[in-house]
């Protein structure tokens, strides 16, 4: 537990205006529930995934203390094609590709404005990649309420690690919802290698 009280008070980069997250795992899905070996998400009408290599951005050290509420409408579903509670290795320079979905169960929608977060094992340094969730998850939908709201929810974004140190990350989603941040954690870790 002492992860998730520790992730609980970090935060967003400030120079973004972004105040976002929440952090309680979204545990492996359940049958009947969103899985995350789901057939390819399709995208939403005009709307394409992230396919070019995203860099992450370093975020500054008061943005990492911020507090962060817990949230669980979310899920890396795949980082490279390895699914849930993998620790993904790779060498630094490599681009990782990840997919999942995000909702705000809170204003039953979906967030408009959301990262992938990269903290490092010590907590004192973040990176932070935008995500656009808009590819259609019909599955998350149906399994959190029959909301059309949360169709658009699913993302799927390529991930450049040359500004990364090498070492050990937590990965997780941050977003801002009515005036609050929040984190989404599933566990989700990434070693770096020389």
């Amino acid at each position: 537990m002492k992860r998730n009280l520790t992730a609980v008070r970090l935060g967003l980069n400030a120079a973004l205006g972004l105040v976002m997250a929440s952090l309680t795992a979204c545990h492996e899905p359940s049958q009947g529930s969103a899985s995350q070996a789901q057939p390819p998400a399709t995208p939403a009408p005009n709307a394409a995934s992230q396919t070019a290599a995203l860099q992450p951005v370093a975020m500054q050290a008061a943005a990492i203390k911020q507090l962060l509420l817990p949230a669980h409408g979310c899920n890396i579903e795949t980082a490279d094609g390895a699914g849930y509670n993998t620790t993904l290795t790779r060498s630094r320079g490599a681009t990782i590709e990840l997919r999942g979905w995000v909702i705000d169960t809170m204003q039953h929608d979906v967030p408009v404005k959301a990262v992938l977060r990269l903290e490092n094992q010590d907590q004192q340094a973040a990176w932070m990649v935008p995500l656009q969730p808009r590819l259609v998850r019909t599955d998350v939908a149906q399994a959190n309420g029959g909301l059309a709201a949360y169709t658009p929810s699913g993302f799927e974004i390529s991930v450049a690690t040359s500004v990364l140190p090498a070492g050990h990350y937590h990965l997780y989603i941050e977003y801002a919802a009515a005036g609050r941040s929040y984190a989404c954690d599933n566990g989700r870790m990434l070693d770096l290698t020389h």
